[in-house]
């Protein structure tokens, strides 16, 4: 876009958003702090309106500046000023569409080339219209389908995109098909051993949804009882239940007789009795396989761990970034256990290779987390095929506004 038009986007969002009650209604309380010399409130308006996802308008930072330099503030008030400076000089434009809606819109504005994360889409009609020329980009895996499904639709609507087909998305994000895919390669030496049943497993190691984000639903499990109730959890309450009943059942039959059983000699086999359906189940299901819609894995232990972004045409690797996390324990699962330190690193160009051969077909932004081995070997656990939360929270700004201008220049 040209500075004419930058100008024309950014007077035309303001226009909107003066409409907006919700601007109005906070406008009115941060005035009402400034004139009663409240720089609390004041920066406690503007952590509201983050909150509740309406992004303040340059103005009210200074108004709440101005607030904490007279309460003599200073640190706040630079940090304030440090914020409003990095949003650049129109950070109302959106020249990147972040979608759904993940919080990150507070962190991308801070990049300072019109990143946004305020699209609420979730793949159904109607499709979206961007406001001016803009690219959409994935937040979560689903979105990074719903993009490349509809991609003909999207690009006739006005969006600028970067995919790919959307099979290649689907194998990606799949645990199961993306460990396929790895063998096909000769590379599932790189990626955690799969077990084919808890039994087969060794123990401890991690159970997880073949499909999911944000480590939702991922444990840490130290033997196979507490796989099957993890992944059956009704099974094991349908079993004690049925212990249960027939006790039930047979202590009526025995009062009609005129036999009443002890109580606490009653409790005491009813646990016995439940131990022993749970065991026999439980010897019997460990063999089974646990189905397509759950993985079990080696635990990869190490305290540190990996995360990578990377911006992909058709499988070539053009930009990479990369973050060190810190744990507090070899033995963990995010976000159960949160990082004590990041780091911007480099990436190995060995890595870069072995990334590039898994990504074959593939265009977009994507993101690999991976540990590596005591041997130094790279041990993958997932690829996601969307923007990820390292590039949003951890890499420095500069580096990230420099990754999304690369795609503009590219691709534009």
């Amino acid at each position: 876009m040209t500075a004419e038009e930058l100008y024309a986007a950014e007077f035309a969002r303001e226009m909107q958003r003066e409409a907006d009650p919700r601007i109005t209604q906070h406008s009115d309380k941060l005035r009402g702090c400034r004139e009663e010399g409240d720089w609390r409130g004041a920066c406690g308006i503007l952590e509201d309106m983050w909150r509740g996802k309406v992004d303040p308008e340059p103005w009210m930072y200074s108004v709440a500046i101005e607030a904490c330099c007279e309460a003599n503030e200073t640190e706040s008030a630079e940090a304030l000023q440090e914020e409003l400076q990095s949003w650049g000089a129109f950070p109302g434009v959106a020249r990147f569409q972040l979608s759904p809606v993940c919080s990150w819109q507070r962190q991308l504005k801070r990049a300072g080339c019109g990143v946004h994360n305020t699209l609420a889409w979730n793949g159904q009609d109607p499709l979206p219209s961007p406001e001016g020329p803009c690219w959409l980009l994935p937040a979560q895996d689903e979105a990074a389908e719903d993009v490349a499904r509809n991609q003909a639709e999207l690009r006739h609507a006005g969006w600028k995109l970067l995919t790919c087909a959307p099979e290649v998305i689907a194998q990606l994000r799949s645990k199961d098909r993306f460990y396929e895919l790895a063998e096909g390669l000769g590379l599932a030496s790189l990626l955690p051993e799969r077990y084919a049943t808890p039994w087969a497993a060794s123990y401890p190691c991690v159970i997880k949804p073949a499909r999911g984000t944000w480590g939702k639903n991922v444990h840490v499990v130290y033997g196979s009882e507490e796989v099957l109730r993890l992944v059956k959890p009704g099974k094991a309450f349908e079993v004690e239940r049925q212990v249960e009943q027939q006790l039930e059942y047979r202590d009526q039959y025995l009062e009609q007789a005129g036999q009443e059983s002890d109580p606490e000699e009653a409790w005491v086999e009813r646990n016995e009795e439940v131990e022993r359906a749970l065991r026999e189940w439980i010897d019997e299901a460990e063999h089974e396989e646990l189905g397509e819609n759950w993985v079990l894995q080696e635990l990869a232990p190490g305290h540190l761990e990996y995360s990578t972004s990377l911006l992909v045409h058709e499988g070539k690797i053009l930009d990479a970034m990369c973050s060190r996390y810190e744990f507090g324990s070899d033995v963990y699962v995010w976000p159960a256990l949160e990082y004590s330190r990041s780091e911007y690193v480099s990436v190995p160009k060995e890595h870069l290779d072995i990334m590039s051969r898994m990504l074959v077909g593939f265009s977009g932004v994507c993101n690999f987390n991976y540990k590596l081995r005591p041997s130094g070997k790279i041990c993958i656990f997932e690829v996601n095929p969307r923007v990820g939360g390292d590039l949003v929270f951890d890499v420095p700004k500069k580096r990230v506004r420099a990754f999304f201008e690369k795609l503009d220049a590219m691709f534009s």
